[in-house]
Protein backbone atom coordinates (compact mmCIF):
# COMPACT_ATOMS: atom_id res chain seq x y z
CA UNK A 1 0.00 0.00 0.00
CA UNK A 2 1.38 3.33 -1.02
CA UNK A 3 1.21 6.52 0.86
CA UNK A 4 3.49 5.71 3.63
CA UNK A 5 4.29 9.19 4.18
CA UNK A 6 0.43 10.11 5.52
CA UNK A 7 -0.76 10.39 8.81
CA UNK A 8 -3.31 7.60 10.36
CA UNK A 9 -6.40 10.07 10.23
CA UNK A 10 -5.11 11.36 6.42
CA UNK A 11 -4.76 7.49 5.43
CA UNK A 12 -8.55 7.25 7.36
CA UNK A 13 -9.80 10.34 4.96
CA UNK A 14 -8.10 8.71 2.02
CA UNK A 15 -10.23 5.67 3.20
CA UNK A 16 -13.13 7.28 3.01
CA UNK A 17 -12.85 8.92 -0.10
CA UNK A 18 -12.51 5.31 -1.59
CA UNK A 19 -15.65 4.16 -0.01
CA UNK A 20 -17.33 7.45 -1.29
CA UNK A 21 -16.19 6.16 -5.08
CA UNK A 22 -17.69 2.77 -4.24
CA UNK A 23 -14.19 1.20 -4.21
CA UNK A 24 -15.24 -0.55 -1.07
CA UNK A 25 -11.40 -2.92 -0.92
CA UNK A 26 -9.58 -0.74 -1.07
CA UNK A 27 -11.66 1.86 1.74
CA UNK A 28 -10.90 -1.34 3.60
CA UNK A 29 -7.69 -1.55 3.03
CA UNK A 30 -7.09 1.77 4.22
CA UNK A 31 -9.59 1.42 7.14
CA UNK A 32 -7.37 -1.04 8.44
CA UNK A 33 -4.35 0.54 7.76
CA UNK A 34 -5.45 3.93 9.59
CA UNK A 35 -7.15 1.77 12.63
CA UNK A 36 -3.77 -0.46 13.07
CA UNK A 37 -1.85 2.70 13.63
CA UNK A 38 -4.77 3.79 16.12
CA UNK A 39 -6.90 6.15 14.77
CA UNK A 40 -9.89 5.92 16.63
CA UNK A 41 -12.78 7.05 13.56
CA UNK A 42 -11.02 4.18 11.48
CA UNK A 43 -11.75 1.84 14.91
CA UNK A 44 -15.34 3.00 14.95
CA UNK A 45 -16.14 2.97 10.86
CA UNK A 46 -14.87 -0.29 10.97
CA UNK A 47 -17.22 -1.89 13.49
CA UNK A 48 -20.03 -0.07 12.32
CA UNK A 49 -19.06 -1.42 8.54
CA UNK A 50 -18.80 -4.94 9.37
CA UNK A 51 -22.10 -4.73 12.26
CA UNK A 52 -24.28 -3.99 9.54
CA UNK A 53 -22.65 -5.52 6.53
CA UNK A 54 -22.94 -2.47 4.48
CA UNK A 55 -20.02 -2.19 1.94
CA UNK A 56 -18.37 -5.70 3.26
CA UNK A 57 -19.71 -8.72 4.33
CA UNK A 58 -21.90 -8.83 7.43
CA UNK A 59 -19.06 -10.22 10.38
CA UNK A 60 -19.71 -9.87 13.98
CA UNK A 61 -17.04 -11.09 14.99
CA UNK A 62 -14.65 -8.60 12.94
CA UNK A 63 -17.61 -5.69 14.16
CA UNK A 64 -16.67 -7.23 18.17
CA UNK A 65 -12.84 -6.97 17.52
CA UNK A 66 -12.84 -3.17 16.54
CA UNK A 67 -16.10 -2.21 18.72
CA UNK A 68 -13.66 -3.60 21.72
CA UNK A 69 -10.72 -1.46 20.51
CA UNK A 70 -13.34 1.13 20.33
CA UNK A 71 -14.74 0.71 23.73
CA UNK A 72 -11.55 0.88 25.94
CA UNK A 73 -10.42 4.06 23.96
CA UNK A 74 -13.98 5.95 24.56
CA UNK A 75 -13.64 4.98 27.99
CA UNK A 76 -10.27 6.49 28.55
CA UNK A 77 -10.78 9.78 26.77
CA UNK A 78 -14.09 10.32 28.83
CA UNK A 79 -11.94 9.49 31.96
CA UNK A 80 -9.58 11.85 31.05
CA UNK A 81 -11.79 14.91 29.79
CA UNK A 82 -15.60 14.25 31.07
CA UNK A 83 -16.27 15.86 27.94
CA UNK A 84 -19.41 15.00 26.25
CA UNK A 85 -18.14 16.13 22.80
CA UNK A 86 -15.13 14.14 22.77
CA UNK A 87 -17.29 11.00 22.68
CA UNK A 88 -20.13 12.11 20.77
CA UNK A 89 -18.80 10.70 17.23
CA UNK A 90 -18.61 7.17 18.90
CA UNK A 91 -21.87 6.76 21.10
CA UNK A 92 -23.84 4.66 18.36
CA UNK A 93 -20.86 2.47 17.53
CA UNK A 94 -20.61 1.64 21.99
CA UNK A 95 -24.40 1.13 21.98
CA UNK A 96 -23.98 -1.47 19.12
CA UNK A 97 -21.37 -3.02 21.00
CA UNK A 98 -23.86 -2.94 24.37
CA UNK A 99 -26.57 -4.56 22.02
CA UNK A 100 -24.31 -7.29 20.85
CA UNK A 101 -23.49 -8.54 24.83
CA UNK A 102 -27.30 -8.04 25.72
CA UNK A 103 -28.86 -10.24 22.92
CA UNK A 104 -25.70 -12.38 22.35
CA UNK A 105 -24.87 -11.26 18.55
CA UNK A 106 -21.80 -13.20 17.10
CA UNK A 107 -20.74 -13.39 21.25
CA UNK A 108 -22.19 -15.03 24.13
CA UNK A 109 -24.53 -12.91 25.92
CA UNK A 110 -23.11 -10.72 28.48
CA UNK A 111 -25.50 -8.66 30.72
CA UNK A 112 -22.30 -7.08 32.93
CA UNK A 113 -20.71 -5.86 30.07
CA UNK A 114 -23.83 -4.82 28.12
CA UNK A 115 -24.36 -2.56 30.86
CA UNK A 116 -20.36 -1.30 31.07
CA UNK A 117 -21.34 -0.08 27.13
CA UNK A 118 -24.35 1.66 27.99
CA UNK A 119 -23.25 3.19 30.91
CA UNK A 120 -20.06 4.51 28.80
CA UNK A 121 -22.70 5.73 26.48
CA UNK A 122 -24.95 7.07 29.00
CA UNK A 123 -22.46 9.91 29.58
CA UNK A 124 -23.24 11.49 26.48
CA UNK A 125 -27.05 11.34 27.48
CA UNK A 126 -28.81 9.50 24.57
CA UNK A 127 -32.39 9.28 26.03
CA UNK A 128 -32.58 5.51 24.62
CA UNK A 129 -29.13 4.76 25.61
CA UNK A 130 -30.34 5.59 29.42
CA UNK A 131 -33.45 3.85 28.99
CA UNK A 132 -31.59 0.26 27.91
CA UNK A 133 -29.46 0.89 30.75
CA UNK A 134 -32.17 1.41 32.78
CA UNK A 135 -34.47 -1.55 31.49
CA UNK A 136 -31.16 -3.99 31.68
CA UNK A 137 -31.08 -3.01 35.61
CA UNK A 138 -34.60 -3.05 35.75
CA UNK A 139 -35.22 -7.18 34.72
CA UNK A 140 -32.03 -7.64 36.94
CA UNK A 141 -34.52 -6.59 40.09
CA UNK A 142 -31.96 -3.58 40.80
CA UNK A 143 -34.52 -1.45 40.86
CA UNK A 144 -32.90 1.87 42.51
CA UNK A 145 -30.17 2.22 39.60
CA UNK A 146 -33.10 1.44 37.44
CA UNK A 147 -35.21 3.90 38.36
CA UNK A 148 -32.31 6.60 38.42
CA UNK A 149 -31.46 6.13 34.64
CA UNK A 150 -35.56 6.13 33.79
CA UNK A 151 -35.28 9.89 36.05
CA UNK A 152 -32.29 10.91 33.42
CA UNK A 153 -33.90 10.03 30.11
CA UNK A 154 -36.38 12.55 31.47
CA UNK A 155 -40.13 13.04 31.01
CA UNK A 156 -42.07 12.77 27.48
CA UNK A 157 -39.40 9.97 26.07
CA UNK A 158 -42.25 7.16 25.89
CA UNK A 159 -40.27 4.39 27.42
CA UNK A 160 -38.74 5.83 30.14
CA UNK A 161 -42.33 7.66 31.36
CA UNK A 162 -43.84 3.80 30.92
CA UNK A 163 -41.23 2.29 32.88
CA UNK A 164 -41.27 4.65 35.40
CA UNK A 165 -44.83 4.25 35.92
CA UNK A 166 -44.36 0.39 35.91
CA UNK A 167 -41.85 1.20 39.04
CA UNK A 168 -43.79 2.52 41.10
CA UNK A 169 -47.11 0.64 40.08
CA UNK A 170 -45.24 -3.25 40.56
CA UNK A 171 -42.17 -2.07 43.10
CA UNK A 172 -43.53 1.03 45.49
CA UNK A 173 -46.71 0.41 45.06
CA UNK A 174 -47.35 4.46 44.83
CA UNK A 175 -50.30 4.19 42.64
CA UNK A 176 -51.32 7.71 42.13
CA UNK A 177 -47.62 8.29 40.74
CA UNK A 178 -48.00 5.71 38.54
CA UNK A 179 -51.15 7.13 36.93
CA UNK A 180 -49.30 10.29 36.48
CA UNK A 181 -46.06 8.87 34.59
CA UNK A 182 -49.00 6.12 33.31
CA UNK A 183 -50.99 9.07 31.55
CA UNK A 184 -47.35 10.74 30.39
CA UNK A 185 -46.56 7.60 28.32
CA UNK A 186 -49.90 7.54 26.68
CA UNK A 187 -49.70 11.14 25.94
CA UNK A 188 -46.46 9.97 24.60
CA UNK A 189 -48.08 7.42 22.18
CA UNK A 190 -47.57 4.36 24.58
CA UNK A 191 -51.22 2.96 24.16
CA UNK A 192 -50.02 -0.30 26.29
CA UNK A 193 -50.82 2.45 28.91
CA UNK A 194 -54.34 2.40 28.46
CA UNK A 195 -55.08 -0.88 29.90
CA UNK A 196 -53.09 0.07 33.19
CA UNK A 197 -55.06 3.26 33.68
CA UNK A 198 -57.94 1.35 33.06
CA UNK A 199 -56.64 -1.44 35.40
CA UNK A 200 -56.40 1.51 38.33
CA UNK A 201 -59.65 3.11 37.89
CA UNK A 202 -61.46 -0.35 38.47
CA UNK A 203 -59.66 -1.68 40.87
CA UNK A 204 -59.53 1.92 42.38
CA UNK A 205 -55.90 1.99 43.48
CA UNK A 206 -54.99 4.92 44.73
CA UNK A 207 -57.84 6.85 43.34
CA UNK A 208 -61.42 6.85 43.80
CA UNK A 209 -62.28 3.77 42.16
CA UNK A 210 -64.22 5.20 38.53
CA UNK A 211 -65.93 2.97 36.12
CA UNK A 212 -66.41 4.87 33.66
CA UNK A 213 -62.91 5.86 33.70
CA UNK A 214 -61.94 2.30 34.20
CA UNK A 215 -64.40 1.32 30.72
CA UNK A 216 -63.48 4.12 28.55
CA UNK A 217 -59.67 2.93 28.79
CA UNK A 218 -60.07 -0.70 29.04
CA UNK A 219 -62.40 -0.64 25.80
CA UNK A 220 -60.02 1.16 24.13
CA UNK A 221 -57.34 -0.61 24.58
CA UNK A 222 -59.31 -3.95 23.68
CA UNK A 223 -60.59 -2.52 20.36
CA UNK A 224 -57.38 -0.61 19.56
CA UNK A 225 -54.63 -2.59 20.83
CA UNK A 226 -54.96 -6.11 21.47
CA UNK A 227 -54.11 -7.40 18.02
CA UNK A 228 -50.72 -4.87 18.52
CA UNK A 229 -49.63 -6.66 21.66
CA UNK A 230 -51.01 -10.16 21.79
CA UNK A 231 -48.10 -11.70 20.71
CA UNK A 232 -45.42 -9.77 23.44
CA UNK A 233 -44.36 -11.34 26.04
CA UNK A 234 -44.26 -7.98 27.86
CA UNK A 235 -48.50 -8.42 28.04
CA UNK A 236 -48.66 -11.71 28.46
CA UNK A 237 -52.60 -12.69 29.74
CA UNK A 238 -53.53 -8.94 29.59
CA UNK A 239 -56.17 -9.35 26.62
CA UNK A 240 -57.77 -11.88 29.39
CA UNK A 241 -57.48 -10.11 32.27
CA UNK A 242 -59.44 -7.07 30.16
CA UNK A 243 -61.91 -9.05 29.07
CA UNK A 244 -62.89 -10.09 32.25
CA UNK A 245 -62.85 -6.48 33.68
CA UNK A 246 -65.09 -5.29 30.54
CA UNK A 247 -67.26 -8.67 31.39
CA UNK A 248 -68.10 -7.82 34.67
CA UNK A 249 -68.69 -4.18 33.81
CA UNK A 250 -71.18 -5.29 31.09
CA UNK A 251 -73.07 -7.85 33.60
CA UNK A 252 -73.09 -5.24 36.87
CA UNK A 253 -74.08 -2.15 34.56
CA UNK A 254 -70.71 -0.51 35.97
CA UNK A 255 -69.78 2.41 34.07
CA UNK A 256 -71.87 1.11 30.99
CA UNK A 257 -75.51 0.15 30.46
CA UNK A 258 -76.05 -3.64 31.06
CA UNK A 259 -75.40 -6.23 28.78
CA UNK A 260 -75.73 -9.78 29.80
CA UNK A 261 -75.30 -11.33 26.26
CA UNK A 262 -72.25 -9.14 25.64
CA UNK A 263 -71.05 -10.17 29.00
CA UNK A 264 -71.34 -13.83 28.72
CA UNK A 265 -69.11 -13.63 25.51
CA UNK A 266 -66.11 -11.50 27.10
CA UNK A 267 -66.27 -13.80 29.81
CA UNK A 268 -65.55 -17.21 27.81
CA UNK A 269 -62.95 -15.10 25.78
CA UNK A 270 -61.05 -14.33 28.95
CA UNK A 271 -61.67 -17.94 30.30
CA UNK A 272 -60.40 -19.19 26.73
CA UNK A 273 -57.66 -16.48 26.97
CA UNK A 274 -56.36 -18.58 30.48
CA UNK A 275 -57.82 -16.37 33.04
CA UNK A 276 -58.91 -18.10 35.92
CA UNK A 277 -62.40 -17.23 36.65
Amino acid sequence: MENNNLTPNEIFLLGFSYEKQSDNNKAIDYYKKAANDGNIDAISHLGDLYYLGSIIQKDYQEAYKWYTQLFEMVKQIWEETYDEEEIEAYVDSIVNLGGMYERGIGINQNYEEAKKCYELAANYGDKDTLCRLAYLYYNNEEYDKAFKYFEKAGEDWYFSDYMLAEQYFYVDKDYEQALIWYEKALNCGVEEASWKIGEIYYVGLGVKQDYKKAFSYLKYFNEECVDEFEEDDFVGEVPAKINYYLATMYKEGLGVKQNIELANKLFSAAKNGGYKI
